[in-house]
């Protein structure tokens, strides 16, 4: 059975947490308004006015722009608690990540869940066929203990270094040579 959202969010939160221990720039933040329009001087992010919420959002300390007050965030995670992914899934949260997306052109965005392996196992073919923006997705298959490590060194940890290096890009920081 999966776990309830809200639990299923603390749990991915703590152990994000406790493998990024050694980039003391990275927070983790549950339940972030994230605006999704270029905000005045009088507008605060407030979910349905000007942002979305988000499950997970990974943040960057130490980057500041003179346009967004605050960390800059770099990594969205919709955290899923049902027992699959649908349609109707993939295509809010790639909807969302668009949103978001052009916006902050850096922002790396993705799902994750963790559905009993006979229900589903790892990644439907209705997430490729209905996905256009989201940039990863991982199934646990209910064993976050067992599977967290592969996701943050295979998924996580390479969505960081690409976030920030299309950060430094942005920013002109860094001459891009090709393409």
């Amino acid at each position: 059975m999966a776990k309830e959202n809200k639990e299923l969010i603390e749990e991915i939160r703590e152990k994000i947490n406790k493998q990024i221990h050694n980039d003391g720039n990275i927070e983790v933040r549950k339940h972030e308004n994230i605006l999704i329009k270029p905000k005045s001087q009088k507008e605060r992010p407030s979910r349905h006015v000007n942002s979305l919420q988000v499950d997970l959002g990974l943040f960057d300390k130490r980057l500041r722009s003179e346009w967004i007050e605050g960390p800059i965030c770099l990594i969205i995670i919709e955290v899923k608690g049902s027992k699959f992914i649908s349609t109707h899934d993939a295509l809010i949260y790639s909807s969302k990540a668009r949103k978001h997306k052009n916006l902050f052109p850096w922002l790396r965005y993705g799902m994750v869940w963790s559905s009993p392996p006979e229900k589903e196992n790892g990644i439907p073919r209705r997430f490729f066929m209905n996905n256009e923006n989201l940039d990863f997705a991982y199934n646990f298959e209910e064993n976050i203990d067992g599977n967290f490590k592969i996701f943050y060194e295979n998924i996580l940890k390479t969505q960081i270094e690409i976030s920030r290096t299309l950060y430094d890009i942005f920013e002109k920081k860094i001459k891009v040579e090709y393409f």
